[in-house]
C-alpha cells in the first residue's frame, strides 16, 4: 500500500484560515458491487443514515441510461445516478459503482468532523456484503482564493508561466497537473478568474484550486473484509495530509497572510 503515515509533527497541529478558501469537500469510493444494479440497494441502506433527517432523493442525468448500457461505457460506468440530499450543502451521490459524500463550505467545520461522517457512512456498508471489490478511495477539495480589492491573478500562487517570452499573470489561465507515486495519484487543476458560489469568498473573482488525491488499491481489496474497511478509512488521513500540503505549497506567502492561515494545537 505504500507509506500512508503523515508527518508526526502535524498530529498536534491543525491548519486553519481566518478567511477559508474552501468551496466543497468530497469523499469518493469506487468499487465493484456484488450484484447489479446496485444504486437502489445503496439508496435503501443510506436513506435512514441521518436519523433525524429525511433526505430528498434527486435523480441525476445518468439515471436515464440503463445500468447494463452504462456499465459498458467508460464515461458513465462510475457516474452517480441518484443523490440523497439531507441539506443543500450536505449530500451523498450514489451509482452502481460509486459512492461519494459532499459537504459545501457553509456546512464544513473541520477535517475531524468530515472524517467522522465518512466513517459513520462506511459503517453502514461493512456488514452488508454489498461490495465485491474496492478499487479506489479519494478526497477532493475545491478552493477559490479571492482577495479583497484584488483582481484574480496567478500572483496569488507560487507559480509563474511564460509563453512566447510573455509572462502570464492576469490572463485567464487553466492548468491541470497530474503526479503519481506510492499508489497515490494527485490531480491539481487551477483556473484564474473563477467565482465561488458558496463560502466566505462567494461572488468574488478568484483563483480556483482543485486538489484531488486518489489512493489506488493495487490488489482490489475484497469489500466483505473488515480489514479492507480499516485500510480504506486509515488511508484518508494520508490523503487529507497531501491535500493540505498541496494547498499550502501552492499559496504564495503573501496570500497565506491575507487569508489568515495559521496553525492550531
Amino acid at each position: 500500500m505504500g507509506n500512508i503515515s503523515e508527518d508526526p509533527k502535524r498530529h498536534s497541529r491543525r491548519l486553519r484560515f481566518k478567511r477559508p478558501p474552501l468551496v466543497e469537500a468530497i469523499w469518493e469510493l469506487r468499487f465493484e458491487p456484488q450484484t447489479m444494479p446496485a444504486t437502489d440497494v445503496l439508496l435503501g441502506l443510506l436513506f435512514g443514515w441521518q436519523d433525524k433527517k429525511t433526505p430528498t432523493v434527486v435523480e441525476l442525468p445518468a439515471a436515464q441510461i440503463p445500468s447494463q448500457i452504462a456499465a459498458n461505457m467508460p464515461d458513465l460506468a462510475y457516474s452517480p445516478r441518484k443523490r440523497l440530499e439531507w441539506q443543500p450543502d450536505f449530500f451523498a451521490q450514489i451509482g452502481d459503482r460509486i459512492l461519494s459524500l459532499h459537504i459545501l463550505a457553509d456546512n464544513y467545520t473541520n477535517w475531524e468532523a468530515f472524517f467522522g461522517n465518512i466513517v459513520n457512512l462506511s459503517d453502514i456498508l461493512k456488514p452488508r456484503n454489498i461490495l465485491r471489490r474496492i478499487h479506489r478511495t479519494s478526497l477532493r477539495y475545491f478552493n477559490v482564493v479571492a482577495l479583497e480589492n484584488e483582481k484574480s491573478s496567478l500572483r496569488f500562487l507560487n507559480a509563474s508561466i511564460n509563453l512566447a517570452s510573455k509572462e502570464l499573470v492576469n490572463d485567464k489561465i487553466s492548468l491541470r497537473w497530474e503526479t503519481e507515486d506510492a499508489s497515490i495519484m494527485r490531480i491539481i487543476q487551477i483556473a484564474t478568474h473563477t467565482q465561488a458560489n458558496v463560502g466566505q469568498h462567494k461572488g468574488m473573482d478568484g483563483v480556483l484550486i482543485d486538489i484531488d488525491c486518489i489512493f489506488l488499491f493495487p490488489d482490489l481489496l475484497p469489500g466483505d473484509d473488515a480489514g479492507t474497511w480499516e485500510k480504506t478509512t486509515r488511508v484518508l488521513h494520508k490523503l487529507h495530509y497531501d491535500v493540505e500540503e498541496a494547498l499550502i505549497g501552492l499559496l504564495h506567502e503573501d496570500t497565506r497572510r491575507k487569508l489568515g492561515m495559521h496553525w492550531e494545537a
